[in-house]
């Protein structure tokens, strides 16, 4: 659960401080002195809501191996929309739990 909600945690700094990834899968984190980093900032841009909505869809679909043309859980969609209407460190720990579930139970 550590590594799901770390990462997650990575992310809503990122928005947090009002941009977005574009690209934030597990690949493109890194340690540097034990600490998580993104890295491949290529399409790093301004954060808006949608473009939040993209990145924690990408990280989703990315660590439960879901392909874009799968559709998500419903209550996946859901958390991942209320997130990017609020952007809020709470929506994206109820978002982090629930991947994490999903990891569980898929394995």
């Amino acid at each position: 659960m550590q590594e799901v909600r770390s990462i997650f945690g990575l992310l809503w700094q990122l928005h947090a401080n009002g941009l977005v990834h574009g690209d934030p899968r597990p690949p493109n984190v890194i340690l540097y002195e034990e600490r998580p980093l993104w890295i491949d900032h290529v399409e790093v841009q301004e954060a808006s809501p949608h473009l939040r909505e993209i990145d924690v869809e990408i990280l989703t679909r990315s660590i439960l191996s879901i392909s874009r043309t799968v559709l998500l859980d419903p209550a996946l969609k859901q958390l991942i929309d209320n997130y990017a209407k609020s952007a809020t460190q709470e929506d994206m720990n109820l978002l982090a739990e629930e991947v994490y579930q999903c990891l569980v139970i898929s394995n």
